[in-house]
Parts: C-alpha cells; structure tokens; sequence
C-alpha cells in the first residue's frame, strides 16, 4: 500500500505506526501529513540515500582521522621530549660516574 492509496482511502485516520516499514521519505510522510493534519506517525525512520551515507561516512572518517593524527603527534611529542630527558639523565649519570674518582673519597 502507498501513501497515496492511505491518504486517498483513510481519511479520519488518527494514528499511523510504521514500524518494520521500509523505503518511505520524509517528503511522503509529510505530505500524507499535510493531507491528513490529524494524522499521528510513529516509528518512521528515513531512509538514508547513498550520497547522504556517503556523506556521513566521509565526515566520520574524517573526524577520526584528524583526532587521530592530532593525538598521534601528541604522543610523539611527549616521546620525544620524555626521550630527550632520559637522554640527558643518562649522560649525566655517565659522566657524573667517569668523572669521580673512586679511589679518592675527599673528591
């Protein structure tokens, strides 16, 4: 059955619950809508065209991407700088070692 033929043979309808229903626009819903103004619609759920998915993919994945680069060099950052300083830990524990005599405790 079409909206059309509902629109067409239901005229004091009241109540219209399109659960399990599939392929209906928005455009006929609000159009039976604007035929029958008393009309209650329940469970309508659109159905998503390839280019709005299309459209909503590409925006996730974009999303997520740059959240992902941006944490990425985030942590590459604090690696880096956490590496530096270890680096630097290092070195001066080594040369705090290679330039103390152990042989002599005054020093």
């Amino acid at each position: 059955m079409t909206i059309k033929e509902i629109t067409c043979s239901c005229l004091n309808l009241k109540y219209l619950d399109l659960k399990g229903c599939e392929n209906i626009s928005k455009e006929a819903i609000d159009r039976l809508v604007s035929l029958n103004p008393n009309t209650h619609v329940e469970n309508f759920v659109s159905t998503i065209t390839t280019p709005d998915l299309i459209g909503a993919l590409s925006d996730l994945l974009s999303r997520y991407s740059n959240t992902s680069i941006a944490i990425n060099s985030q942590f590459l950052t604090q690696s880096t700088l956490i590496s530096r300083a270890v680096d630097r830990i290092l070195a001066d524990q080594a040369e705090c070692w290679y330039s103390t005599d152990l042989t002599n405790p005054e020093l």
